[in-house]
């Protein structure tokens, strides 16, 4: 697993370091409990990080959808908090001292 991910992160190097690039990558010294997709902050996926997984996309998923009156929107701001905690205790990639 571990050779996985660090040639994942060998893979994402060179896209960070594009000029102009807004392509972000954090790594953390625990697993991430979920895995969040946020959709124009109106869809919310999630779904349970699994490191046996070959994949990751076979784990079960919760999708909620904010209704047009704007009422359930409550889910994805709670999952846009839950996702600022995990990257704000991720280290940059760009940090070597990472790695």
């Amino acid at each position: 697993m571990r050779a996985d991910i660090k040639k994942t992160l060998g893979d994402l190097v060179p896209v960070i370091e594009r000029p102009r690039s807004t392509f972000h990558c954090k790594v953390y010294d625990f697993l991430p409990p979920l895995r969040i997709l946020i959709v124009d902050q109106s869809i919310v996926l999630v779904s349970r990080y699994d490191p046996a997984s070959e994949t990751g996309w076979d784990a079960p998923q919760l999708c909620f959808r904010s209704q047009s009156s704007g009422e359930s929107s409550e889910f994805t701001k709670s999952f846009e908090n839950l996702f600022d905690i995990l990257w704000d205790s991720g280290c940059p990639l760009e940090q070597r001292h990472c790695e």
